[in-house]
């Protein structure tokens, strides 16, 4: 990702066997973005697309320009209908930088 930018984050949700997750079992949840063990973005999945093993996830140039040049990290932390938690393995995001900051209208 680069920051000041507008970038959609598809995330394929498997459950730890790598069969398909079935998201319609998903009640509520979070994405979250970390840098350097810090909470950076924490994105409702009411704030984002859902489809059926899958989550797009759209960020906004102020957004992106709250991360620093270097590595983060993206997961997804999915709230069931039954009562469960699960959580996908982090993933890691290069963030990298822009030569100007500004933010469009």
């Amino acid at each position: 990702m680069i920051r000041y930018t507008t970038p959609t984050f598809k995330l394929y949700i498997y459950k730890n066997d790598k069969t398909v997750y079935d998201m319609s079992f998903v009640k509520d949840g979070l994405v979250v973005f970390t840098q350097n063990e810090k909470k950076v973005i924490e994105k409702p999945l009411s704030e984002c697309e859902i489809e059926k093993n899958a989550i797009k996830v759209f960020l906004s140039q102020t957004e992106t320009g709250l991360f620093s040049v270097g590595n983060a990290e993206i997961q997804a932390i999915l709230n069931n209908k039954d009562g469960t938690v699960f959580a996908t393995t982090p993933r890691l995001v290069m963030v990298k930088k822009i030569l100007s900051e500004k933010v469009f209208e």
